[in-house]
């Protein structure tokens, strides 16, 4: 696709460019249904690691244990080749997210690394609106209200809402 000339309009090469991306796209999934069991492996420690490294700390005794046990489920899960494995792992994240989103450190990372790509906000005027309150709230130390600036701007942020992982870009390691 990089190579086609861009004032250059001959469907045969767009059609070649489309032809070869759907056949890369079918060796990538025959690599994924081959290895499914391995990368479902990796998804797994990926986070049972973030939680043993960076959120046990911060988990109550009852929460320790239900991810442990959630934990031992996606394992059988993944040996026996359930299909619930996505589900499980969606619980596993919804506990360390739920762990996390009570560390007022968590909440002040996640609302500065969201002020920090305001091209994924649509609304500029909503964003900087938001984004003055929440630098309001952090000066006067109002994790509670920042808590909710922070869901609003998940809430009108393209390509993501309120349900996405909230964990990806933001750094969890704390020293």
């Amino acid at each position: 696709a990089l190579n086609l000339d861009q004032a250059e309009t001959d469907a045969e090469k767009n059609q070649e460019a489309m032809e070869t991306v759907f056949a890369a796209r079918k060796i990538i999934a025959q690599v994924r249904k081959e290895n499914h069991k391995q990368i479902r492996e990796i998804e797994l420690n990926k986070i049972v690691d973030l939680f043993n490294e960076c959120v046990r700390q911060y988990a109550k005794p009852t929460e320790e244990k239900s991810f442990d046990s959630l934990v031992k489920t996606a394992r059988n899960s993944i040996e026996r080749s359930e299909r619930d494995f996505e589900g499980h792992l969606k619980d596993l994240n919804a506990k360390v997210l739920d762990i996390l989103w009570r560390q007022d450190w968590f909440v002040i990372d996640k609302f500065k690394y969201l002020i920090n790509t305001p091209h994924r906000f649509v609304d500029k005027r909503l964003f900087e609106e938001l984004s003055q309150a929440g630098l309001e709230y952090i000066r006067t130390d109002n994790v509670d209200k920042l808590r909710e600036i922070v869901y609003r701007l998940l809430q009108i942020r393209l390509n993501g809402g309120a349900e996405e992982n909230l964990l990806d870009p933001t750094n969890i390691i704390r020293g």
